[in-house]
């Protein structure tokens, strides 16, 4: 995934003076008092953190990478750091693949009752070919995972829209959404504490065996059989403040010599439950899907956002504070991760507009 800001700056090293006892072996620098005094009459009297983080989640809102409104988003934040009067630019990433985004969706239960369906395109999959509409099928695509497993599917697969995983189960959270931590807690928060057993080279997916099937395989077998779009659920049980979220995520790049995934919709847990419930007591479901989602290989690469300020005799050394600026489509990426680029951006500008000059 991009890191879309990479910035030279002090921050950090101003910040790090509150961190208490954690020890250290660099020499004490002095605290400029003016310097501090500038920044936080700059930052409390004429803060632009609301304005930064309304331009990235209310006018570019969702921002898949190397999708238009990624780069839409990417340039401005190139143009602000450059109003601000620093060196900004776009740097390539690595090809990521297709541009992708979603330009129209629309999801409707039409029988046994009609209902509005809460559901989006999960990012990096193909259109409809126009709307599609019929009876509904009920496959747990989780347990499909060789090949006889899906020739076993064959005779059990009659529509052209099929939902695809179990009903979610929604756990009821009866604890406080957000807890005040303890100065204890927060010092503990601050150590970094390295385990010698631990060898981050070796991944926990090293003795794994591939998969028999891929997606690919799976997704061509369903087309060969007549579906024309999967219905999903989508991830179950997303922390203490789930309340049934629709949760949707893309798989990452979409090389240009792979085949682009088919059609699929992720849409509310209630929505999903329901035609379940009603499936396994053998009431016949019926829906209305269309998706229109663009996809363009006219520029493959994505970029980041790199902006500097330069240091003085310590210029060497770097300072670097970000966030990611992309996000996935289903939202407007507010907390993940518009909040810490806004942060990120008025930092920069906080910096500037003191006139502080630092030495990395």
């Amino acid at each position: 995934m991009p890191v879309p800001f990479a910035l030279a700056a002090m921050f950090v090293a101003c910040a790090s003076s509150e961190q208490g006892d954690v020890p250290s072996t660099a020499p004490a620098e002095t605290v400029d008092a003016a310097v501090v005094a500038n920044l936080r009459d700059e930052g409390f009297h004429r803060s632009r953190v609301m304005e930064f983080a309304h331009v990235l989640t209310d006018l570019y809102g969702p921002r898949y990478a190397n999708s238009p409104s990624y780069d839409g988003a990417s340039r401005w934040a190139r143009d602000t750091f450059e109003d601000f009067g620093l060196d900004a630019a776009l740097e390539p990433w690595g090809e990521f693949g297709y541009a992708w985004e979603n330009r129209y969706t629309s999801v409707h239960i039409t029988a046994p009752q009609y209902q509005p369906v809460i559901g989006y395109a999960q990012p990096g999959t193909r259109s409809t070919n126009g709307s599609v509409a019929g009876p509904v099928g009920a496959v747990d695509l989780s347990a499909i995972r060789t090949r006889d497993d899906l020739n076993a599917l064959r005779e059990r697969i009659e529509t052209s829209i099929l939902l695809i995983s179990p009903e979610r189960v929604l756990v009821p959270n009866f604890s406080p959404q957000a807890v005040r931590l303890s100065d204890e807690e927060l010092s503990g928060m601050v150590r970094l504490e390295i385990d010698p057993r631990n060898n981050p080279a070796q991944s926990a997916d090293d003795d794994l065996t591939e998969p028999e099937l891929t997606r690919r395989d799976i997704e061509t077998f369903l087309e060969q059989q007549g579906v024309a779009v999967l219905v999903e659920v989508g991830s179950e049980n997303v922390g203490p403040m789930d309340k049934g979220i629709v949760h949707v995520s893309g798989d990452g790049p979409l090389p240009l010599d792979e085949p682009v995934p088919m059609p699929r919709v992720v849409i509310a847990a209630e929505h999903y439950n329901r035609m379940m419930r009603l499936l396994t007591n053998e009431t016949p479901v019926e829906m209305e899907i269309e998706v229109r989602n663009e996809l363009s290989a006219e520029d493959p690469v994505d970029y980041n956002v790199i902006a500097e300020l330069p240091g003085a005799d310590l210029a060497h050394e770097v300072v670097m504070i970000g966030g990611h600026l992309d996000a996935e489509p289903a939202g407007t990426g507010a907390t993940d991760n518009a909040a810490g680029c806004a942060i990120v951006i008025e930092a920069m500008r906080l910096l500037q507009a003191a006139g502080v000059e630092p030495r990395r």
